[in-house]
């Protein structure tokens, strides 16, 4: 065997020595908690509401979903000052390798090395608030924000509401909630703790099925929708949204509380909703009154 032979089996065995390697480097990550905590590891999987971080051959990492802020896929770097202010001014947030900042709903994570889906390739699913589904691999994400950055600013306080001094319990608020639309913005300012009563009408189809049908309570035929912004809920059920913190409304009338200060969204509990069609008819009702409102007076 000639050396030049020799040598080009040694490098095709290197190569094939470093390849499991390279594949699990680009599954590594960096998770800051939204205390602050950094853990860096292998990731493995997302699955029952934990994130699976392998940091060591005998330590693997169950963080809680809820308590992530975020999952870096490149180096662990500083948040730039950009993505920061994105993550307090939005629900979700995914950035793109060359910089581009996606605002919407971060779904899932499946495949890859240690999940239960080990043969499948690795995908990150999320949904934009246009309502468009996006399939992307590690390499293709550099930063995915659950929630604002750790030690990020608050979010401005909501600026006065110009309609304000018109809508009140004797004069609700009336807003079309297309199934097509990801988010319906209804031009209401709330703030965390107001009561809000929620009175809703009407049917829409979530496919092209005839039978797909959903009213405000959700889906007739009790379907889930398991990528959907409030996954808990039927699909196409009535949800709400203030501050980038999601909530189920349905066909209930009492009272709900706000979650957060900001602008009330109203939308369809739905994972995709290019195909919909109908619409929703929410007649929006506060329960304080603006002598209160304005003097800043909590209930």
């Amino acid at each position: 065997m000639s050396l030049k032979t020799r040598f080009a089996m040694a490098a095709g065995i290197a190569a094939l020595a470093l390849a499991p390697a390279l594949a699990a480097a680009q599954d590594r990550v960096t998770v800051t908690m939204r205390s602050g905590e950094r853990i860096t590891g292998e990731f493995e999987d997302l699955a029952n509401d934990l994130v699976y971080v392998r940091v060591s051959q005998h330590d693997q990492r169950k963080l809680p979903f809820g308590e992530v802020a975020i999952i870096d896929f490149t180096a662990g770097q500083n948040v730039p000052d950009n993505e920061r202010q994105a993550s307090a001014a939005s629900r979700h947030i995914l950035v793109t390798r060359d910089g581009q900042i996606v605002r919407g709903t971060f779904q899932d994570i499946e495949g890859g090395p240690g999940s239960a889906a080990a043969n499948r390739p690795r995908t990150i699913y999320f949904r934009t608030e246009s309502g468009e589904r996006r399939e992307l691999r590690p390499d293709q994400v550099a930063r995915v924000y659950l929630g604002p950055a750790p030690g990020s600013a608050a979010a401005p306080a909501a600026p006065v509401n110009p309609d304000e001094g018109r809508w009140d319990a004797n004069n609700p608020a009336t807003v079309r909630v297309p199934a097509t639309s990801g988010w319906t913005d209804t031009g209401i300012y709330v703030r965390e703790g107001d009561m809000v009563i929620f009175n809703a009408q009407g049917e829409v189809r979530l496919s092209g099925s005839a039978s797909d049908i959903a009213r405000p309570a959700g889906s007739v035929e009790g379907r889930r929708a398991d990528r959907a912004p409030f996954p808990s809920q039927l699909a196409g059920a009535l949800i709400g949204r203030v501050g980038g913190q999601i909530f189920g409304i349905g066909n209930q009338t009492q009272a709900l509380r706000m979650p957060a200060t900001g602008r009330l969204e109203l939308g369809i509990n739905d994972d995709y909703v290019g195909d919909n069609s109908g619409e929703f008819t929410v007649r929006v009702t506060p329960q304080w009154d603006n002598r209160s409102r304005r003097r800043g007076i909590r209930r």
